[in-house]
């Protein structure tokens, strides 16, 4: 199907596994958007070339852009842009891996953040390819991706790079 919502498409696939080979196409640049959920599902955003402008939405911190929950799987792929912009808004995470399994697979694409792009509570970040920049945060602090160290530690939070561009 087709929506105007992309919190919407999320939520119709959000019960897809691998086999179903779910995706998520952008038809168009989307400025203003919200925070988003994948609670469950494993998907393909497809950024088409295009570009994500993230939102603040009026609480105090949105914590992520796209989170990604337990069991669910995303991968980024399409040689599109999400832009978290410094302009008094604070995101913590561009990404944010959380629950306790899962993954979260970036192909390519350019991501700019503030504080974090992708950070891991357990699960994996897959690093392919794609170029990420963090710019100055409240906070003062940014970190391209990042683990729970404790979760680190153990296993249970782990991030793969094998390619990309790095800025800042």
């Amino acid at each position: 199907g087709y929506y105007n919502d992309l919190e919407k498409a999320f939520e119709a696939v959000e019960n897809c596994t691998a086999a179903d080979n779910a995706q998520i196409k952008l038809l168009k640049d989307l400025e203003n958007v919200p925070a988003i959920s994948t609670w469950g599902g494993v998907v393909t955003l497809d950024m088409n070339g295009k570009k994500i402008t993230a939102i603040y939405t009026g609480e105090p911190h949105l914590i992520s852009l796209v989170r990604v929950g337990d069991g669910a799987g995303l991968t980024v792929t399409g040689n599109g842009a999400i832009d978290v912009p410094s302009n008094g808004i604070n995101v913590a995470y561009m990404f944010w891996k959380a629950g306790t399994t899962g993954h979260l697979t970036i192909e390519n694409g350019t991501f700019v953040g503030q504080t974090t792009v992708a950070s891991v509570t357990k699960g994996i970040l897959s690093v392919n390819g794609g170029t990420f920049k963090c710019t100055a945060s409240e906070y003062g602090s940014a970190y391209m991706f990042n683990c729970v160290d404790a979760n680190y530690k153990n296993g249970t939070a782990q991030i793969v790079v094998k390619g990309g561009t790095f800025v800042g």
